[in-house]
């Protein structure tokens, strides 16, 4: 399919079915669009689509993996477990220690605000 579309001169995108638990987005297709901040929506997708006339495999698609769901009830409550697990293998290191630092702070300041709660009381 890569080769057809590039021989093509076509544009190849990725897409994802989502459905249900456990099926959120694997695929982005990232595009560079210079001064896409201050366009409006409309100015916007024009420029996407000269960006794409101009050069179809502009589009870069990034995949991330995921574990397989099963459907027997250990694995419906390991399933969150197993998805983190199979996250975080795939991660480049900077965005692992992004999301670390997402969960201890948003965990500490739940921890802080429930203290501050009981110390009201």
């Amino acid at each position: 399919m890569i080769r057809f579309c590039h021989n093509s001169n076509l544009a190849m995108v990725g897409i994802s079915d989502n459905h249900g638990w456990g099926s959120t987005c694997y695929v982005w297709n990232i595009l560079k669009v210079p001064g896409w901040r201050s366009l409006s929506s409309k100015d916007l997708e024009k420029r996407v689509i000269e960006v794409l006339r101009r050069d179809p495999q502009a589009i870069q698609i990034v995949v991330r993996t995921k574990s397989e769901f099963r459907s027997s009830w250990s694995y419906r409550i390991l399933d969150p477990f197993l998805q983190l697990w199979q996250t975080s293998r795939s991660l480049p290191f900077s965005h692992a220690i992004l999301c670390l630092i997402w969960i201890w702070g948003s965990l500490s300041l739940i921890l802080l605000i429930g203290r501050r709660h009981t110390h009201a009381r």
